[in-house]
């Protein structure tokens, strides 16, 4: 597991309560087919790729119990899906390999089913009626699609959470040579 300082929990939980506050005041109300997506698999699986399945079982945990917080369901149900969503998803993406966005794409989309499937399950074995029926298809399709939208922004807030840079992997934008302007007259500068 990669360490963190002070400064990246503060960062974490940072990013935490920017994620509750969107899936409470903005993913909730978007209803898509009477259902609404859910954004805390993303933060665990950008965690997970980022940091390893450790990082990935604490963030799975810490973001279950906020959506917990959210939802009139059995407490812990979340939690404990977020936990085994953050093993695996540490475990399958080695933190210190490169992934291209249509790897994690997929990886993201299967996270989404995996974690929504599972909750249905546990739900339905808990006693929490309406789960399983015919809005499960709608309840993944809206939450891989809300994921798949907002993978980009998250992977780059996580990654500058965790490693201060906010790019995965460490990387940093191409130094383009930029023209300089000399009076009227432009010219490139080795030295830009």
């Amino acid at each position: 597991m990669k360490s963190m300082n002070l400064a990246s929990s503060f960062k974490m939980v940072f990013v935490l309560l920017v994620a509750v506050i969107i899936q409470d005041c903005f993913i909730d109300v978007i209803k898509i087919q009477n259902v609404h997506g859910d954004i805390f698999p993303l933060i665990v699986f950008c965690t997970a790729v980022v940091a390893g399945s450790e990082l990935g079982i604490i963030i799975g945990f810490v973001a279950g119990l906020g959506a917990d917080l959210l939802q009139p369901t059995p407490f812990g149900i979340t939690a404990l899906v977020l936990v085994f969503l953050g093993y695996g998803i540490g475990e399958i993406f080695n933190s210190s390999s490169k992934y291209s966005w249509f790897a994690l794409g997929g990886g993201l989309s299967l996270a989404c089913v995996f974690s929504e499937v599972v909750w249905a399950l546990l739900g339905d074995l808990l006693g929490v009626s309406d789960i399983l029926n015919g809005r499960l298809i709608s309840i993944v399709a809206v939450t891989v699609a809300i994921n798949l939208l907002l993978l980009i922004p998250f992977m780059r807030l996580i990654s500058w959470s965790l490693t201060g840079t906010s790019f995965p992997w460490g990387g940093t934008r191409s130094k383009r040579r930029r023209p300089v302007t000399v009076g009227l007259a432009e010219r490139s500068d080795a030295n830009a």
